[in-house]
Order: C-alpha cells, then structure tokens, then sequence
C-alpha cells in the first residue's frame, strides 16, 4: 500500500507532503519524492534547490520546496516559494489556499483574506474556501461577513462539520449565545441521527507530537492576550490512489471537526452554567478525539462544577502529562495542586500564569475558591 504523511498544525492548517514519489509529474518532484519518503528532507530540498537554479520544472519544484520549507519551520521561504508558483500558474487556485493558510499562521490575515478573495475570484468556490475565509473575517472582527462566508459554505456542502461548527462560533461572538447553542445543538442531533450514532472511521494511525503556544502581536479580545495553540499531530494514511487517500484526509478532517464542534457545544453550555450538559458533550468529544489537552482541561473543570474531585484531578493530570507547552499550562498546574491541597505550591503556578496573563487575577481568585470549596467538601467525614 502506498503511504502519504499528513502533519496537521492543529486549529491552523494542514500541512501535506507526499512520500509517494509515483504521484508527482516532473523528475525533480518525483526524485525530491523519493528522498522525503526515505526521511531525507535535506536531500529533498537539495534537489529542488539545484531544479529551481536551472529553471526546471520549476511550478512543482516551487510549490513542493513551499511545503518542504514549512515542514522544516521556515514559513517565510514557503511563503515566498508559493508566491513564485503563483507568478508561473496564476490560475492554480490550490497556491492561493496554501499560501493562505501559512500566512494566517504568521498572523497575517489581511494577506490570508487576500489569498482566499483572490482563490474565489478564480473559481475555487469550495465550502472550505468560505469557511476559512469566515474564520479570518471573524477573528478580524467582521462577524457579519463571517456569518454570510459560513452560511455560503453550508449551502455549498451541508454535512461539512467546520462550516456550522465555525457559524455557531460567530453567532456566540455576535452576542447570540442561545442562538448559537441551539443551532450547534440542532446539527448534531440530525447528524447522529443520521449516521445512527456511529462516529466517521478513517483507515490510518496517528502520533501527537509537541504541541507550543504563539502570542499573537497586537491582538486582545476581553482585555486577555490572544494565543495561537499550536502542535503537531502525524497521520499516515493509507490507499492505492491519490484519490483513496484524499477520501481518507477528507474523512478525518471531518472527525477531527466533529470533535472539535462537541468540544464548543460543551464550552458554550458550560458558559450557561450548564455543566451537565458540558460534561455530556466533552464526552462525546472525547470518543472522537482523546488526545486533546485542552479539552482534559475544560472536562475537569466543569466536573469541579459538578462535585467531582477526583474526576477533575485525572483530567487535569492528563491534560498536565498531554500538554507541556500550552500558555495556560501553570494555571492548569495551579488548579491540579489546589485540588491536591498543595496550596503553596499552587500559588507559585498562578503566579507564574499571571505574568502571562496580568488581567486574569479575578478567574484566578475565582477558580482557587471554587477548587477549595470542593476540596473541603470531600475531606468532610
């Protein structure tokens, strides 16, 4: 069976790079295939490099060395590469999209809103198109045109998860929570309806990698600093065609956001105080998706809500053992050792979150009280 490598920047985009030198058309991609599927990524790149320098096959030979140059963590050459393939095929729609998405990664989303404006205008009316140019128009605070982009994307494919998952989103931030409760709410009773239950299966493995945090510059909501939670997750895909194994990558990414719209249907619930319902659809979420820091992080939260010591105290734990990198991680540590009644190594946690997030003095106070409360309620005899 032939392999292709999928790295996902998760909640940002997804990064492809084939291993299967027979899917690419000219011999400079074929042999910088062969290399990458031998784990050899510098010999890769050398021989895009020398292809590139001769002026050969040079739209696959910019477009490849563009996702080569990701995967090596230099987003700027990608960039920069996917800007030359575009000056050679203007009309490949696909560079546009890909160059997007490393562009929202380096946080700069009015370039990304011009890649996804100029993919549209040349044909690529896909419903991940609209969706993600929703989300920059959302995050860029034009919730009306993020809801238009959504309900274009929902027209064009209504079984695509992101699409009504990221509408709920916009609805919430628009000032219309229960709107937003209810729409998400409604999709996913029809979705399981539909399916009788049964999750999407994908044929492949996965392995989580390191997961890190980058501060978004300038950009606050509520007062808070903004955080991109970033990682990367490995799956290997498994087909006989180019198109088996897109079928696979398609049907993941429907998974992965089928538990990521759980995941906010719980947190939306739990905005509402509504912390059964929370825990019923991190539940849900969890069977989906059971490598997710954050959510350990939120489904311990609400079972201190819920009375549930040590339910929490395994959530946290976990999210703790998941996830060393996240900018929240001291307040996690902080809320575990509470819990444990280890007080005053818990204030040191909180106070290293704080120099982080010097405006979240109030939910600290708040979250220690509510920790406490629970502590003492379970050592009563």
């Amino acid at each position: 069976m032939k392999k292709i490598l999928l790295s996902l920047c998760l909640m940002l985009t997804a990064l492809v790079v084939s291993a299967g030198a027979q899917f690419h058309t000219s011999e400079s991609a074929r042999k910088a295939g062969e290399r990458m599927g031998r784990g050899d990524r510098a010999g890769a790149l050398a021989v895009l490099d020398q292809a590139i320098e001769q002026r050969k096959d040079l739209h696959e030979a910019y477009a490849m060395r563009a996702h080569l140059r990701a995967s090596m963590g230099d987003l700027d050459g990608a960039i920069a590469d996917y800007g030359e393939a575009i000056k050679i095929t203007p009309n490949d729609v696909d560079l546009y999209d890909q160059r997007a998405m490393f562009r929202l990664f380096k946080r700069d989303s009015a370039g990304a809103l011009q890649d996804y404006d100029a993919a549209i205008a040349h044909g690529l009316k896909t419903e991940k198109v609209y969706a993600r140019r929703a989300m920059i128009k959302q995050d860029t605070g034009d919730i009306e045109g993020a809801i238009m982009d959504y309900r274009t994307a929902v027209a064009i494919n209504p079984k695509f998860i992101s699409a009504h998952a990221g509408l709920a989103s916009a609805l919430e931030r628009k000032g219309e929570p229960d709107a937003a409760i209810t729409y998400l709410q409604d999709f996913l009773t029809r979705y399981e309806e539909e399916r009788d239950g049964k999750l999407p299966s994908v044929k492949g493995a996965t392995s989580t990698g390191v997961r890190t945090s980058v501060k978004r510059e300038g950009v606050e909501k509520d007062g808070k600093q903004v955080y991109l939670e970033g990682g990367q997750t490995k799956m290997t895909f498994k087909g006989n065609t180019p198109e088996e194994i897109r079928n696979e990558m398609a049907k993941h990414e429907q998974r992965m956001n089928l538990a990521v719209a759980y995941m906010n249907l719980g947190r939306m619930y739990a905005s509402k105080n509504d912390f059964g319902k929370a825990l019923e659809n991190y539940d849900k979420s969890f069977k989906i998706s059971p490598d997710t820091p954050y959510l350990y992080q939120m489904r311990g939260e609400a079972r201190i809500k819920l009375g549930d010591l040590q339910g929490a105290i395994a959530d946290l734990s976990a999210a703790i053992n998941f996830d060393t990198g996240a900018a929240n991680i001291h307040h996690t540590k902080g809320l575990l050792l509470t819990l444990q009644g280890n007080d005053a190594e818990a204030e040191k946690e909180f106070a290293l979150h704080l120099q982080t997030f010097p405006t979240a003095q109030a939910n600290v106070n708040k979250t220690v009280e509510e920790a406490k409360k629970l502590r003492s309620q379970q050592t009563k005899p």
